[in-house]
């Protein structure tokens, strides 16, 4: 065709074929080679999908083996499987599942795990309770004030509360818990603790005693650490014994784990432990508890017209003030006539005795901290005696022992005790033999020298009839 025939170019047909031909439309000789390359695709296509399936799969594999290398996957995974893995029981101490209970007083009721107990075996006598395993809690009611709980476990743990100590299993060897609930502050509603701080402070209170301090004589005042203070005219002195049930900074540290059933009071001055010479422990609901408690005793000294020259000073002095040396026992017995507290300080001879006299506490400490050693050859022996009023002082007279031990009082030569006149605070030597024996003590003056033989004379007439107990 030429440019410009456009009779040829009105007659033009054009015939459009398909890119694939239809199956039928293949010749015989080429269906094999177009088959050939139509399954050479689809191989392809499979070898990459079995790649795929290779990669990811190696992929999952190392990520079950670091997850199983874990172990608390794997414990989670072998447990999903084959269910939980049975483990060992903790071995219990010997009687850690067996249990007695005492009270101190023995008022009101004890529930153990919600079921009141209506009898407490008695420790080494009867069959103590008997245990499951596990946690357990016991609860004291005696209304209206003591509600007090505490925890204990099978084997213990340490978030236990109750005070578990030792037991004796009745009629064969071994041991067994015991638990002592005790009348304390810390087993007292708030309202009816504070009664009880308040009422103790009262009975206290009543063994207030007054003396005066003459012009040039010694007493410790405004703590101070190098020497006691010469009085320059005559003072007023009044001795005070004050609980330390509610003082959250004394620490009873001369008590930790000192005379009692059964008690420590672990540095808590807010104990109360059972006088050990009550026995039995029964109560009876309006009767007496026989306690004790820790105080300490006080100065407190003003001039004739009421100027407080020193309001709260120890009765001890020196550098023994500062280490917790000024509290000690006091014996107090305890009551509920179902309004009030009742409350006595008992400082009878039984608390003398056990204790020593209150108003002589310090006045031991001061001997038992001193350099005071015995004056002479023979065996010595120290006892104490309080002044009538206590506020006179307390004498510590370090007597000697014949062959027997038996004290003599009155002899001559080097067997005279050595008299220490404990008063205001300060340690005097009351005659020769102690200013010789002990010369770094103040000497005494005429008139505290005729008081410390005086409570000597006295004391001699208490020792011939065994009333009065010394401190070896």
């Amino acid at each position: 065709m030429e440019f410009g025939d456009s009779d040829k170019d009105n007659n033009l047909e054009i015939e459009v074929s398909p890119i694939h031909p239809r199956r039928s439309e293949i010749p015989a000789g080429t269906r094999s080679d177009t088959a050939h390359q139509q399954g050479s695709a689809a191989g392809v296509k499979q070898t990459r999908l079995r790649r795929s399936l290779g990669v990811g799969g190696l992929v999952i594999v190392l990520l079950l083996t670091l997850a199983v290398s874990l172990a608390p996957t794997r414990d989670a995974m072998h447990a999903a499987i084959f269910g939980p893995t049975a483990t060992a029981t903790e071995p219990l101490r010997l009687g850690q599942d067996n249990l007695y209970i005492s009270l101190s007083p023995d008022w009101g009721t004890v529930s153990l795990d919600g079921k009141t107990l209506s009898h407490l075996p008695v420790e080494g006598v009867e069959q103590p309770l008997r245990l499951t395993r596990g946690r357990h809690v016991l609860h004291w009611v005696y209304e209206p004030g003591i509600d007090y709980s505490c925890r204990l476990s099978v084997p213990s743990v340490e978030s236990d509360t109750c005070p578990i100590g030792v037991g004796i299993l009745p009629g064969k060897k071994g041991v067994a818990s015991s638990v002592d609930l005790r009348l304390s502050l810390l087993a007292l509603k708030p309202n009816y603790a504070s009664a009880l701080a308040n009422a103790i402070q009262a009975a206290l209170d009543t063994h207030m005693s007054r003396d005066g301090i003459r012009t040039g004589e010694r007493y410790w005042g405004a703590r101070q650490l190098n020497g006691p203070v010469t009085a320059q005219q005559p003072l007023n002195a009044t001795l005070h014994v004050v609980s330390d049930l509610g003082n959250e900074n004394a620490r009873c540290a001369a008590i930790q784990s000192g005379p009692g059933e059964n008690c420590t009071m672990n540095g808590d001055c807010r104990e109360i432990c059972t006088a050990p010479w009550q026995t039995p422990q029964h109560v009876p609901a309006n009767g007496l508890w026989q306690a004790f408690i820790i105080a300490h005793s006080i100065w407190h000294i003003t001039t004739p017209d009421g100027q407080v020259i020193t309001p709260e000073q120890p009765d001890i002095g020196g550098q023994l003030q500062f280490l917790g040396q000024d509290e000690h026992p006091m014996p107090v017995g305890i009551g509920w006539n179902g309004v009030q507290w009742t409350v006595t300080a008992e400082f009878g001879l039984e608390a003398i005795n056990m204790f020593g006299d209150p108003a002589c506490s310090t006045a031991q400490d001061e001997v038992a901290f001193q350099p005071f050693n015995p004056p002479g050859d023979q065996n010595y022996h120290w006892f104490y005696l309080a002044g009538a009023p206590s506020a006179l002082g307390c004498l510590a007279a370090d007597i000697p022992l014949d062959t027997h031990g038996t004290p003599v009082v009155g002899g001559i030569g080097q067997s005279l005790p050595a008299l220490v006149l404990h008063r205001f605070g300060v340690a005097l030597a009351a005659n020769a033999i102690a200013h010789d024996t002990w010369p770094f003590l103040p000497v005494a003056d005429a008139y505290e020298q005729a008081l410390a033989q005086s409570l000597y004379r006295r004391l001699g007439k208490l020792m011939s009839t065994s009333h009065v107990g010394g401190q070896p």
